[in-house]
């Protein structure tokens, strides 16, 4: 019994953990349509624009998943398959929402941010 229970809470954080990664990436698609919206290299975009969805308005959200996203990774510090995994998943998502920013709003983000300057370290591994 006991077994059979350690198996189970073991089979409830993977699902956890698959939650949240699945919660985590809905949020990311969600700010990518609204930064992307005020992006002028998008054709559709060039006209309207939105005070509520620029970077510096949205930079909050952006630092907040970003954070999720670096904080699921370093929680599984011990386990390399895990993290390998999330970046396989997550990674992707991640650096399309990086790559909807502007080049402009991106380089201030990597002087004001340390968890974007940290993804910024790091993209190299997202562009294969």
């Amino acid at each position: 019994m006991e077994q059979a229970r350690t198996k189970l809470e073991n089979y409830k954080k993977i699902y956890e953990i698959f939650e949240y990664a699945t919660e985590l990436n809905e949020l990311m698609y969600v700010i990518e349509a609204q930064v992307s919206s005020n992006n002028p290299s998008y054709p559709m975009s060039v006209y309207r624009k939105s005070a509520s969805t620029t970077v510096h308005a949205m930079m909050h959200d952006i630092e907040k998943v970003l954070q999720a996203y670096y904080g699921l990774i370093d929680d599984c510090e011990g386990y390399p398959e895990w993290q390998e995994k999330i970046v396989l998943d997550l990674g992707g998502t991640v650096s399309y929402l990086a790559l909807t920013i502007d080049d402009t709003s991106r380089d201030a983000l990597v002087e004001q941010s340390e968890v974007f300057m940290r993804f910024d370290a790091e993209k190299q591994k997202y562009f294969k």
